[in-house]
């Protein structure tokens, strides 16, 4: 069965039953959430050119929705900076598939 709620979830165990810190998906997947115009308008042009992939094809829409995200978990992380960007700061297009 799923965790059903937030502090379930973050408390997840592995299979070797240590527990799992699921704490810095939740930031990134709440802060992808707080970007829903910026993360529309990358999803749009993705689809729009989706028969013609292109490596830099939508970088502008990307970069937009990569920033956002980045600023979001800066502030849910305390508003430090880079350096709370430890979960983030590898954001790239391969890690975020819409």
């Amino acid at each position: 069965m799923l965790p059903t709620s937030a502090t379930a979830a973050a408390s997840a165990v592995t299979k070797a039953g240590k527990p799992r810190d699921l704490q810095p998906v939740m930031t990134l997947g709440r802060s992808a959430a707080a970007c829903a115009s910026a993360s529309k308008a990358y999803g749009a042009c993705v689809l729009a050119q989706y028969e013609a992939v292109d490596k830099n094809m939508c970088e502008k829409e990307f970069r937009e929705f990569k920033e956002c995200v980045q600023q979001k978990v800066s502030v849910r992380r305390g508003g430090l900076g880079r350096q709370s960007l430890r979960y983030s700061s590898q954001l790239t297009r391969e890690t975020i598939r819409c």
